[in-house]
């Protein structure tokens, strides 16, 4: 197609040449609906004679009429002769005779009727009333001449054009088609009563025989070509009297409409979304009326299909239409039909009601001009232009990540972006969502409607408010909905019916009230109303498939750690990923972490936080208000070996407060049986609980374990009642292989005897060079069966744990920690729990207001004192000396000692240290007691040989030294940060006697002698005095 300024161009040149005026030198224009020729004729012989025969009745048909009106003109005459007479008595006379008064003729424009047998009527061609031949669609616009005859006539009808004038003109004679006609708009060469062919002459004539009807007749005088203009006139001839006049602005129709199709609103037929932009026009009929509706294009020739829609609307409508299905339904009063690229025309029988009309060209982005006249006599009301709707819309994608699908899969489907959708007051809305990319795999689109003010990731069928019909289709769904209004915003939730699938898409919101965005709004969900979702993924899978807490493998199953940093209420679901079988049942424990190790070994169901029930379905869920803790979740079956891949989600509004991780867990494994020979029973009979298997654990370091022996380990089904009775010793190993049973010491642990399916023994391992021999053994010799023996430890330890049913050498250079002396080992054992009372004592008397502050700072010094007792333990590891001995001992202190006063025997020394031990710290710098401190004074002037980069690394559990002081130092930090975070006590009245209030000195001697490491029955001499510290 021509762009609009080459279309404009090509009108400009055809306008500007004169076409002539000889029969046939027109062509026909193919898209017109107009193909007749004015000009076009064939001359024969027996054409001749054809018209000639047809006039010869005509002369013969009018002598019969003049025969039958003769005395309708006798009557008529004899009226005319009454008139005259009348009116020359009337007339005013000068000398006796009456002046007779000739008119004068003038080519003045009136548009008052004129009445007679000769009728002369003036008229213009110019501008828009120059329309040309009905080839053009302008010919409406040419000056138009209403004349009735009194009786059926013949009449000359005549075109008069100025002397000198040479344009080629003609006229054309239809029949109107009421009695009060109005400019004739609608018609054809086949509507034609007569024509005068069209030339270049000053008068073109023509002479027809017309009946008296109803309706009065339309002369519409043209050029051949439109803009042709000048001045002209028209007379009637005949020997009847005519009536006449030129149409004036009374006879223009009054609902007449002008407008262009330009930009967005070039919207194209209802194929195209864009439909809907078109300009909308609302009509309304107040009683039944016949009417016509004519759309002219006239500004190009060549030009895309044009035509209009008429849509049944209701009487309050004030916006455009925003559904494009509308004009395919049964709402369509007059459908389109594309076929000319000027003009359309419908008529209809219009009930009364209110009507739409659309105008459109069949594609869009043609841009034109165009008009629309309503043809009615009556009956027609307001005309106005709808406004554009009032619409909420949302672009959003539907990407990995997000696209999840309907309810069908309810796992994924809480991944689709939800939308705050807000309605404060009742309201009846449109709701329209569009598939905007990868149009060529369409999806079939619906929505959701929640309630509940926030993301709904845990979906009840009371929060489903609406639910829509799922459509697959380019023009995407519409549907309407009727909401309640609401304090608590609703949740609007756009989904594809198939999960995983990506493309953009468009979500609408439009109103028939134009001011509803006041109430209604549409939004992305806020940060504050958001929830995020972390995943861990997991399966249970032969011995990982450990059931649920009836059974001590329990601890097989995955196990995930919770860290939550603030209050928070979490959502978690536990999801079989793979097809659900009948009978699995999935369920999960949440529990506080323990302290010693990431895995959870060791639990009761009075320890549990909480727990999601076990059902026969596809995924469980639970909520729960978790207080800022570590969690581990403990996902399971209700039976035992159950397997399936599983999938956590943890939905969270407090996203970076909330982490969750896998724990790895460490599993060894091991299966064996007792047969005949080696079912030895229990210890009671030392000499057969020998014969029993026996399996091997290799312990390099430290080791926090769970070790589980499960029997008939092949049967998932069982019957309880046949269960042996089992258990399982723990001892150290002889060297050669076989347990020790020498002294009680070397029963390490036991795993008491149940007739349950499993037996466990939770405990810590020691280091050691030998391995632990464990034995698997029921309680009756002679009890043949199988069993599995596990052993459960955080994953990091597996590299200093080993499991065999053979004897294990162990690399003495690769045991960390067996190699302590006795007295080492005794110090520790002393001390441990000195410094657990010692914190736990610090604790209490902060927390309290009824201890006085001089007593608290006592039991701070205290505090201090352990701090630095446990660097006397990190350097006698190191074999150095304690820095605070050094800085003690040196320096300005020992200026205060006068070395010819001093006298060996005064000193008490430093006491020597048990049999074989490496020397004891001294001990500490005297107190002095004469100021009692403030809080602030807890901050020790003594430097610690602990250093922040060895504490980081015991935090990190990252050993450089034993578990004992690792375990040791931690405690001191607790009891130090408490201290830190206590408010100080209101100051009391003075105290007279300080020392009865204090700690009881007998008590803090014997503490601090258990701190040096000294035996209680030693001599007196050896210790600190009272009088040395006072």
């Amino acid at each position: 197609m021509s762009s609009k300024d080459e279309r404009k161009k090509k009108k400009s040149s055809s306008s500007s040449h004169s076409k002539s005026v000889k029969k046939d030198d027109k062509e026909k224009k193919p898209h017109r609906s107009h193909t007749k020729k004015d000009d076009k004729e064939k001359s024969s012989s027996s054409s001749s004679t054809k018209l000639q025969k047809k006039l010869d009745a005509s002369l013969a048909e009018i002598e019969s009429l003049k025969a039958a009106h003769a005395a309708e003109l006798a009557k008529v005459k004899k009226s005319w002769e009454a008139k005259v007479a009348a009116a020359a008595t009337a007339a005013p006379s000068s000398g006796g005779a009456a002046d007779e008064t000739v008119e004068e003729e003038t080519d003045e424009i009136t548009f008052e009727p004129k009445t007679g047998k000769s009728v002369k009527i003036n008229a213009e061609w110019k501008g828009k009333s120059a329309g040309g031949t009905l080839d053009t669609m302008t010919w409406r616009y040419n000056p138009q001449i209403f004349f009735t005859v009194a009786r059926s006539t013949s009449v000359k009808i005549s075109v008069h054009q100025p002397a000198g004038s040479k344009i080629a003109m003609g006229w054309y004679l239809f029949e109107a088609k009421t009695e009060n006609p109005k400019r004739f708009l609608i018609g054809d060469d086949d509507d034609l009563v007569a024509k005068a062919k069209f030339a270049k002459a000053q008068v073109v004539s023509g002479t027809f025989e017309l009946k008296k009807g109803r309706y009065p007749y339309v002369l519409i005088p043209c050029t051949y070509d439109p803009g042709e203009e000048t001045k002209f006139h028209v007379s009637f001839e005949a020997s009847a009297e005519v009536t006449a006049r030129l149409i004036s602005s009374e006879q223009e129709w009054p609902k007449s409409i002008q407008s262009e199709w330009k930009g967005e609103s070039a919207g194209g037929c209802p194929n195209f979304d864009s439909f809907v932009k078109n300009p909308q026009y609302k009509f309304t009929v107040t009683k039944q009326t016949q009417m016509d509706i004519l759309l002219l294009q006239t500004e190009y020739e060549e030009f895309d299909p044009v035509s209009f829609y008429v849509l049944k609307i209701d009487k309050d409508v004030t916006q455009k239409i925003t559904d494009k299905s509308y004009a395919k339904g049964d709402n369509v009063i007059v459908p389109a039909s594309f076929s000319d690229p000027q003009q359309a025309v419908a008529s209809k029988n219009f009930s009364p009601g209110s009507y739409a009309i659309i105008p459109t060209t069949f594609n869009p982005g043609q841009e034109a001009p165009f008009e629309i006249t309503f043809l009615a006599e009556d009956g027609l009301g307001p005309v106005t232009e709808l406004n554009d709707a009032a619409v909420i819309a949302i672009d959003g994608t539907w990407e990995e990540g997000n696209a999840g699908g309907c309810m069908n899969d309810i796992r994924k489907w809480r991944d689709n972006e939800q939308y705050l959708f807000t309605v404060k007051q009742k309201s009846t809305l449109t709701i329209k969502l569009k598939q905007t990319s990868n149009l060529d795999n369409l999806s079939s689109l619906g929505f959701y409607i929640l309630s509940g003010g926030k993301r709904i990731v845990r979906v009840a069928k009371k929060l489903i408010v609406h639910k829509s019909k799922f459509v697959e289709s380019k023009n995407g769904l519409t549907e309407e909905v009727t909401l309640p209004g609401s304090s608590v915003p609703y949740l609007l939730v756009p989904v594809t019916y198939d999960a995983d699938v990506y493309c953009d898409f468009k979500l609408s919101i439009l109103s028939s009230d134009p001011k509803f965005t006041d109430y209604v709004t549409l939004e992305n969900l806020p940060d504050e109303l958001q929830s995020h979702k972390l995943i861990g993924e997991g399966e249970w899978e032969g011995d990982t498939a450990g059931g649920c807490l009836n059974f001590a493998t329990w601890r097989n199953n995955p196990q995930f750690k919770l860290d939550v940093g603030a209050k928070t209420e979490v959502t978690i679901f536990l999801t079989c990923v793979e097809t659900v079988k009948e009978d699995l049942t999935p369920g999960f424990y949440i529990v506080n972490a323990p302290t010693n190790m990431e895995l959870c070994v060791d639990l009761t169901p009075e320890k549990i936080k909480t727990k999601c029930a076990f059902r026969e379905t596809r995924e469980v869920v639970k909520s729960y208000k978790f207080k800022p803790g570590v969690y581990n979740i403990i996902p399971c079956t209700y039976h035992l070996g159950q397997e399936s891949a599983f999938e956590i989600q943890v939905w969270t509004t407090q996203l970076g407060s909330v982490s969750l991780s896998p724990i790895r867990t460490g599993l060894l494994s091991i299966s064996g049986s007792w047969s005949e020979t080696s079912a030895g029973g229990c210890i009671n009979d030392v000499s057969s609980w020998l014969k029993n298997p026996r399996i091997y654990a290799a312990v390099k370091q430290h080791t926090e374990a769970a070790i589980v022996m499960i029997q008939s380990p092949e049967e998932k089904e069982y019957d309880i009642n046949a269960m042996k009775n089992i258990g399982f010793y723990i001892t150290n190993s002889d060297g050669d292989g076989a347990p020790k049973t020498n002294e009680a010491a070397d029963l390490i642990s036991m795993a008491d005897f149940s007739p349950d399916k499993d037996v466990v023994s939770v405990l810590t391992l020691p280091a050691c060079h030998w391995p632990y021999v464990i034995t698997p053994c029921t309680f009756e010799a002679g009890i043949t069966g199988k069993f599995s023996l596990f052993l459960l430890t955080d994953y990091d330890n597996l590299e200093n744990v080993e499991l065999s049913d053979e004897n294990i050498i162990i690399d003495e250079k690769e045991v960390l920690g067996a190699d302590e002396s006795p007295a080492i080992r005794e110090i520790k054992r002393r001390y441990k729990p000195l410094a657990a009372q010692c914190v736990e004592l610090v604790k209490v008397t902060e927390g309290t207001k009824d201890i006085p502050e001089f007593q608290k700072w006592i039991g701070r010094h205290l505090l201090q004192t352990v701090s630095q007792f446990a660097d006397g333990i990190a350097a006698w590891i190191d074999e150095t000396e304690p820095q605070y001995w050094t800085d003690f001992y040196a320096g300005e202190e020992e200026e205060e000692y006068d070395e010819e006063e001093y006298d060996e025997e005064d000193d008490a020394g430093i006491p020597p240290p048990p049999d074989g031990a490496p020397a004891p710290p001294p001990p500490p710098p005297p107190v002095n007691f004469s100021k009692p401190p403030k809080l602030g004074m807890i901050t020790s002037t003594i430097q610690s040989n602990i250093t922040p980069e060895q504490l980081a690394a015991l935090e990190s559990k990252q050993k450089n030294e034993t578990s004992f002081v690792d375990e040791m130092l931690s405690a001191i930090k607790g009891g130090l940060a408490g201290l830190k975070k206590a408010k100080p006590a209101p100051p009391k009245p003075k105290v007279e006697n300080p020392l009865e209030v204090a700690f009881n000195m007998t008590v803090l001697m014997s503490r601090r002698a258990a701190i040096e490491g000294l035996n209680d029955d030693e001599d007196d001499e050896d210790n600190w005095s009272d009088e040395d510290d006072w």
